[in-house]
């Protein structure tokens, strides 16, 4: 009986019919190796790429609105100081919620070249804090008496200190502030009261309508300020005491909650300072110049904003510049 093979067994190798050479299997797996690691580095670079483009879109999306709203800021000034005792005095009196702008900070001095350039080797006449009273609005409020049918009423001008100031960052060692103060009227407006009792009541209603402040602008910062209490009572605020945040219009730490920061002085690839001597600490990539002849002025802005080192340990940086329009009051 003739025996035939199992079909499971393997079929005896015909004699024209070969395996692989040992050098055949070296050189394919030399070319899957190869293979992989191109397609490893392209992988790599792809994704270096997405990085790249999405992080700089951030960055400069986040440059551009801090800058909008610098633009804001400056367009409703009523006073903006200057790196003087004057402005000094007066930023001392604000409580900037326990951050400290970093050490060397200064605000920009008013020139008028007509221009826009790096400061001269024996001059600093570059800023990096921004502080500045700007106009809030008014207030239109009715001080009849109790009872009387016909309402009587005046207007209160009010204001807000904002300052915008560099601090220690967690991304780059740099960041942005922007601190506003609580809404301050205007202590002159209270001068329309008719007598005593009326100004009690515009007190009063000042108090109600959040405004627990005033401010003289032509007095200096030591006796600027004085108090409302719910009766409609004024005194003045002691020069230990300091003005309020608004928690509500203060936007701390801005580029690092978004994990980005403001390019550090000497940032690669970037001209960081532009305008300024640079010193350890200042100034950084936030750079403000003043100039004008007295009936108006323009504040240069330059925002250089920067990531963290990212794949390949790249920075990647952005910049936004503003020239403002402004006139004091």
């Amino acid at each position: 009986m003739t025996r035939h093979p199992h079909r499971y067994e393997l079929a005896e190798r015909r004699p024209n019919e070969r395996g692989l050479s040992l050098i055949e299997v070296s050189m394919i797996t030399i070319i899957i190796a190869v293979t992989s690691v191109v397609i490893i580095r392209s992988i790599k670079g792809l994704s270096h790429a997405q990085w790249e483009m999405s992080t700089r879109v951030k960055v400069e999306s986040l440059c551009e609105r801090v800058a909008v709203a610098l633009e804001t800021d400056v367009g409703h000034t009523y006073r903006m100081f200057a790196e003087d005792s004057d402005g000094r005095s007066f930023l001392a009196r604000m409580e900037l919620d326990d951050r400290d702008p970093l050490a060397g900070s200064r605000m920009p001095v008013a020139t008028s070249t007509g221009t826009f350039e790096p400061d001269p080797v024996d001059e600093v006449l570059t800023g990096n804090l921004l502080f500045l009273a700007a106009k809030d609005g008014h207030l239109v409020l009715d001080t009849r008496e109790s009872g009387a049918p016909d309402p009587h009423d005046l207007r209160v001008d009010t204001f807000r200190f904002v300052a915008w100031f560099l601090e220690e960052g967690r991304e780059t060692g740099v960041d942005l502030s922007r601190w506003s103060s609580v809404r301050i009227a205007k202590h002159q407006d209270l001068g329309s009261a008719s007598n005593a009792d009326q100004l009690r009541r515009l007190a009063a209603a000042l108090f109600d309508a959040g405004v627990h402040y005033t401010w003289n602008p032509n007095e200096p910062a030591d006796t600027a300020f004085q108090s409302i209490d719910s009766t409609g009572s004024l005194s003045a605020v002691s020069s230990s005491d300091l003005i309020p945040g608004d928690p509500g219009e203060t936007d701390l730490g801005i580029f690092s909650m978004r994990f980005l920061g403001i390019a550090a002085n000497g940032t690669v690839g970037a001209q960081v300072p532009l305008y300024a001597q640079q010193t350890e600490t200042f100034p950084h990539g936030f750079e403000l110049k003043r100039d004008g002849d007295g009936s108006g002025d323009l504040l240069m802005i330059r925002i250089v904003g920067a990531t963290p080192s990212g794949p390949a340990r790249t920075v990647l940086h952005t910049e936004a510049t503003r020239q403002v329009a402004f006139r004091e009051e």
